[in-house]
């Protein structure tokens, strides 16, 4: 049975790297600028979906499932990505970029933190449960 889930893989892994590769010899005709977006039609039109589909139906967890489980930390990284935009368009043009990441970073990090606990995102639960027994 491993064997036979390792030859799946390793069939997609191959699939995978043969259309990252044409991407990228399609995309040279118009420089880097065709190779980023080639790369980013094979990664993202043509292999998303089976990347996560195909190595899911192997452990029996469905595209659905993944989903779910993504929604909380998706939600919470676009609450702190969209708060930590909107503090930097509200920073003085004239701060240096080190003074910048000084204030955006512990930001986003506290927004993120507050966000997964209010939401009570599992996996952070479950980190918490595990530093209460103590490891």
């Amino acid at each position: 049975m491993a064997t036979v889930l390792i030859g799946r893989l390793m069939k997609w892994g191959i699939f995978a790297g043969f259309v990252q590769a044409l991407s990228f010899l399609v995309g040279l005709n118009w420089g880097a600028i065709g190779v980023a977006t080639a790369y980013v039609i094979a990664g993202y039109a043509i292999l998303w979906y089976p990347g996560w589909v195909i190595p899911g139906r192997l452990i029996n967890l469905t595209f659905g499932q993944i989903m779910l489980n993504l929604r909380g930390p998706f939600v919470c990284s676009a609450v702190m990505g969209a708060a930590v935009w909107a503090v930097g368009t509200a920073i003085p043009v004239n701060w240096s970029p080190w003074g910048k990441l000084a204030v955006q970073v512990p930001l986003g990090l506290a927004i993120y933190v507050w966000c997964i606990h209010t939401f009570r995102v599992q996996p952070y639960l479950e980190l918490r449960q595990t530093m209460r027994e103590g490891w």
